[in-house]
């Protein structure tokens, strides 16, 4: 179904030898959009060198970004292709699935829900999902920060995925994904993991308890709110809101040309809670300076959501030439990510990555859309099996180099 699971950034640049197409090199959209508070030069410079040698190294269909930072300056970035063979180029209305980021809109509802006193962190599962292991004693705190122990539906080689890929249109229920996460089985709680599966349980939890279908409660508590008119929930349509990007796989192995592939669609209550939302670059800036911000919750839950207590990930690193070569220790919050003074969530799902960060100490904000996975593929060094193929999370290396540039550290 998908490739979600935090790894290693790439440190090193791949040498892929450029495509003529305009996917690869950009000429399909419309590169920086400088303002009146444009980076001061040599920070621009590092920025857009960083942008553009990520999409002509890494041969990425169509980008999305948005980099600020309060007093400093801004940068607006649209390049290459919506879609390819309609040469459709991407602007800033362009729609992509966000996938994962969708967790800290899921995490906000909760935490509103926790600041009414109509939940609490230490509140057991018990009464939504009996048929759990352990959910007598597994909290919706232990859900928010991926330590539940519940086995991720979602993830590679989860019945979910494997059904979802079998039959990509076919719909599905909360209680149905649970199930399948008791079948492939679980971990006690506090057994750290990233999974879906909490977040799939975190919005039917919420719709529960305020007795309102999920899609409405998100757009009454914080899509309306925050005048987000351009993202939705979606239910059951695998059809995006016009103008939308073309979700793509993209294998690297050189010296090939890539391989550019329309990626599989699935129908979006697999993701859920998890990881269904759609959304544009305007929307997400709004939406990482309220969640950096805490906007929508008390000041209190906002400091407990900072607090990384959560599940431990993989280190994070940027894209050489313009990063260096540092990996910096990334952690979980209630419903988000933190990594280098950054916090926020990536997002990976069909075809489409996405990151969104803010750093609370100096408001800056970053946010990425690519409408693509980026793939490697290499040959094994056994001549009976078959070459391996490595999902590259380009726009966190390319998050992880603006972290760098903003904070002075390259």
């Amino acid at each position: 179904m998908r490739a979600r699971r935090f790894v290693a950034l790439v440190v090193g640049v791949l040498l892929v030898a450029p495509s003529s197409s305009a996917a690869a090199d950009g000429r399909g959209g419309h590169g920086p959009q400088r303002g009146a508070h444009a980076f001061p030069a040599p920070i621009a410079a590092k920025l857009e060198t960083a942008i553009t040698d990520a999409q002509r190294t890494y041969a990425v269909p169509g980008m999305s970004v948005a980099v600020h930072q309060p007093g400093v300056g801004d940068l607006h970035w649209t390049s290459g292709n919506a879609d390819i063979a309609r040469h459709t180029p991407i602007t800033p209305a362009t729609h992509f699935r966000i996938g994962s980021v969708t967790k800290t809109f899921t995490a906000t509802v909760i935490l509103q829900l926790i600041d009414e006193r109509r939940l609490s962190l230490s509140q057991t599962i018990q009464g939504w999902f009996p048929q759990l292991p352990y959910a007598s004693q597994i909290t919706i705190g232990q859900l928010l920060e991926m330590r539940s122990g519940i086995f991720d539906e979602g993830g590679p080689g989860s019945t979910l995925s494997t059904e979802a890929e079998h039959d990509p249109t076919r719909s599905w229920t909360p209680n149905e994904i649970v199930d399948f996460a008791v079948r492939d089985g679980s971990q006690p709680p506090g057994s750290p993991g990233y999974s879906d599966t909490n977040y799939v349980i975190l919005g039917s939890i919420a719709a529960s308890v305020t007795r309102t279908p999920y899609p409405d409660l998100l757009a009454s508590r914080v899509l309306r709110p925050l005048h987000l008119a351009h993202t939705s929930f979606p239910t059951t349509s695998l059809a995006m809101p016009a103008p939308a990007a073309t979700p793509y796989t993209v294998v690297l192995a050189p010296p090939k040309p890539p391989d550019i592939q329309v990626a599989t669609t699935v129908d979006p209550t697999v993701l859920a809670g998890a990881g269904a939302m759609i959304s544009t670059m305007p929307d997400l800036e709004r939406w990482a300076r309220a969640l950096g911000t805490g906007e929508l919750l008390s000041p209190e839950t906002q400091r407990l959501r900072l607090q990384l207590v959560g599940a431990p990930l993989l280190p994070f690193g940027g894209l050489l030439p313009v990063a260096n070569s540092n990996e910096y220790p990334a952690a979980y919050g209630l419903g988000i990510i933190g990594v280098d003074n950054f916090f926020g969530h990536d997002g990976i799902v069909n075809g489409f990555t996405t990151e969104l960060w803010f750093d609370p100490a100096t408001g800056a904000s970053v946010v990425i859309l690519f409408n693509s996975q980026i793939f490697v593929r290499e040959p094994s060094p056994d001549p009976k099996q078959h070459p391996t193929t490595t999902f590259f999370p380009i726009s966190t290396g390319l998050f992880m180099t603006f972290a760098e540039v903003l904070q002075g550290q390259t």
